[in-house]
Order: structure tokens, then sequence, then C-alpha cells
């Protein structure tokens, strides 16, 4: 029986691996990929965000820092704006990963000063809920309960990838698949110099904290953990094999590449074409992350922030950006529940619908 490492141990372990974090174009996502867009739990146990003048891990800077210094910069992710009853609320599409010289632009930061609440997937800056789901979701007694009956081969592969990640011998062998597959594929965008603690809720959480503003959690780290914890076993291989794909070679992947490009330029249709939901080819794992990583999740939130949105003067919803897109994605729901939902022109934002 190999002991399980101490919980704190697991929790320093997550946090540096996750913070040195198929087809034609547009590109076809691997589930695990799309974390940085869909699970802020899972992609950000790299790193909570700093609080405001505190230090920040990796060299980040904290949020204060992060904040830019004139008020016109480059816009990126997505940003609209939804209305009812006289009140107007913004829903922000974010990227849970990104550099650390990335400063916010006007847009962005008049929609947060105008916030008097701010709705965010997970409160990644609180630890204790994290450590929690670690233990209970992410390790397992002992190595061959932790292999959860994949390959042997491919167990070993996935094991040593998270050997080379950071993590120790011990760790990895009880480490479930799914977190070590997790841990992988975020460290892919790490090559390229993106990583948790400079992602898009850094910058707003921080600056929610500055002005004391109430941060709301649409979901729960527990939520998430256990979601993927569920993924059945033929969901699962192929979410370890697509995983260890991206551990692959010293760069950044080209379709990681391409999504931050759209993320970037606000292009929702092309970050919803990269989910394969063709019933002809897409895998297991392209079916269950559609449905189950992404759609189940929004009637949940859509409720949430629909609640929210009644009690607060203007909310600022920041979720993962494929949240946003398509006929049962959060601007569709809330045009639903009543909203006029409008996107926010802002410089290099590509117009692709809303």
């Amino acid at each position: 029986m190999i002991r399980t490492p101490p919980l704190k141990h697991l929790f320093i372990a997550a946090k540096g691996v996750l913070q040195r974090l198929r087809g034609s174009l547009p590109a076809r996502l691997g589930a695990a990929a799309t974390l940085a867009l869909a699970l802020a739990g899972c992609a950000s146990t790299g790193g909570a965000p700093a609080t405001p003048g505190g230090p920040a891990a990796n060299g980040a800077g904290s949020a204060a820092q992060a904040q830019p210094a004139a008020p016109a910069q480059i816009a990126r992710g997505p940003l609209y704006t939804f209305s009812k009853d006289g009140k107007t609320h913004s829903l922000y599409g974010t990227l849970h990963v990104g550099r650390p010289d990335w400063t916010q632009d006007a847009a962005l930061q008049a929609a947060l000063a105008r916030a008097s609440a701010l709705a965010v997937e997970v409160d990644v800056s609180q630890a204790l809920p994290i450590q929690l789901a670690l233990q209970r979701y992410a390790v397992a007694s002992d190595a061959q309960t932790a292999a959860a009956g994949l390959p042997a081969d491919l167990v070993e592969r996935l094991r040593a990838g998270a050997r080379q990640a950071g993590l120790s011998a011990g760790q990895a062998r009880v480490m479930k698949p799914w977190f070590l597959a997790n841990q992988l594929s975020i460290s892919a965008f790490a090559r390229g110099g993106y990583v948790a603690t400079a992602g898009s809720e850094v910058f707003l959480m921080g600056a929610a904290k500055q002005r004391r503003l109430p941060i709301v959690e649409l979901e729960s780290v527990e939520q998430q953990f256990a979601m993927l914890d569920a993924m059945p076993g033929n969901v699962l291989r192929e979410y370890v094999e697509q995983a260890l794909q991206y551990a692959q070679g010293s760069s950044m992947p080209a379709d990681l590449q391409q999504l931050v490009r759209a993320w970037e330029q606000g292009d929702l249709k092309a970050l919803a074409a990269m989910v394969n939901t063709d019933p002809a080819t897409a895998r297991a794992s392209d079916r269950w992350l559609n449905e189950e990583l992404l759609l189940s999740r929004h009637p949940q939130m859509v409720e949430r922030i629909v609640a929210l949105a009644g009690k607060e003067p203007s909310v600022m919803v920041a979720v993962g950006a494929l949240h946003l897109p398509g006929e049962r994605g959060l601007i569709a729901l809330l045009r639903k529940a009543g909203f006029e939902v409008r996107r926010v022109e802002r410089p290099g934002q590509v117009a692709s619908g809303g």
C-alpha cells in the first residue's frame, strides 16, 4: 500500500505544475485543453489570485500590478452587456490562463468599475475548498486504484509525464489520471508563457477585492472536480491520450496558439468550432466535453446569474469563453430569460455574432 502524500504537499505540487503550466482548420481541441476556457477551478488549482498589493507566485505580479498605467490597452476576450428592468450588467468570456505582461482595456475596466458584484465560476482565491476537493476527488488510496482500469503502459506514460512536469514519483502514483492529464494539458500553455496566475480572473478578482465588491460563485471547485472524477472509462482513456499528445515537444501546440488568438479577438464562432460536435467524427471525449463539461452546467449558471441580476444594480459575470456561444450557451439562455444581450465593440475584436 502506498502512503498518500500529505494534503499540503499535493496542493503545493498542483500549484507548481499548473503554474509552470484533429483535423483541419479550425483545429479540434482535445477535451483537456478546453480547461483554459471552461473550468476555472481545475485550470487554476495552480495558483489562486494574489490579493492586491501582495506577492504572486512565479513572478506573475499582484492583481494591482497587473492593472494598466494608461486607459487605452489591447482588448482581449469577448465582452457583452445584458440588460433588463432598467439595469445593465456585463458578461465577459475569460481565458483561465494568461501572460503576466497582459493589461486590461478601458472597456473591461469600465465594466468592472460600474459593477456592484463580480460573479465567477469558482473563487479560486479560497485555498481550503481546493485542498479538500483535491483530497476527495484527485487522490486515490493506492497506485492500483489510481490507475482507474487504464492500460498499464498508458498509465506509466502518464505518470512519467507527471514526474517530468514536477510531481514526485510517490505523488504521480496516487494522483488520479484525470488530474495528471489536466496538469500535462495546462502545462502545455506554460510553454507559450501562459500561466494560471495571469488568467483573466486574476485581474478581475484582485480589482474586485480592492473595491471590496462581493465575489459570488456560480459553481464550486468540488462540483468541477466531481464532474471530472466521474468521467466514463472510455472518455478517460481518450482524455489521457490527448493530454500526452500535448505534453510532447518544447513549444506550445499549434491548436492552443489558435485557441488563444481566437479568444483574444473575441471570436466566439471560431472558439465554438474548435469543439467537435459532428456526429460522424466526434470521439467519445468530444461528446462528453460538449455535453458534460459545457452544456450541462449552463442551466445552474443562468439561474444564479438571473437571481444575482435581480438583486444587484450591476453584476459583472466572468466565465470561461466557451460557455458563451451556441443555442444552449449563456448568451442565448440569457436572451430566453428576457435580457437584451449586446456585444461591446472594442478595437481588434472580431464581430462574430451576438
